[in-house]
């Protein structure tokens, strides 16, 4: 089965969005805004496998969470791991769905990323053929 995030149906992009708001209220940061949600990883692009799980990432400016941002980031590492142990049961086509909080300063390299806000491609993968 080849995975492509254009075929998802609308309950399952409803599901992504569900997701994303229910770990940012749980992330307890109402002050600050996500700048995007966005898919990547093995399942944005074309290396997955059986193992694989669909990435969802939170853009935040960690910054505005607090000038401590290595202590934003194993405060957000740590509710990740707590939120992604309680909704082991998120799946899309069978595969696990992981969320993750990312610093909008943080480079991010991906051969696949996918905008959930904007419904589109930021860097769409390439198919070797």
């Amino acid at each position: 089965m080849e995975v492509k995030l254009e075929d998802l149906t609308l309950d399952e992009i409803i599901g992504l969005f569900r997701a994303a708001d229910e770990f940012i209220e749980f992330l307890n940061v109402s002050w600050v805004k996500p700048k995007d949600v966005i898919l990547t990883g093995s399942l944005a692009n074309y290396n997955w496998s059986k193992y694989s799980d669909f990435d969802l990432h939170v853009l935040m400016d960690f910054e505005k969470v607090d000038k401590r941002t290595d202590f934003v980031k194993e405060y957000f590492d740590s509710k990740k791991t707590l939120w992604n142990e309680q909704h082991s049961h998120l799946k899309i086509y069978g595969f696990p769905v992981e969320l993750y909080v990312q610093d909008i300063n943080e480079e991010h390299t991906a051969s696949g990323i996918y905008s959930l806000y904007k419904n589109e491609w930021i860097k769409e993968p390439e198919k070797d053929e």
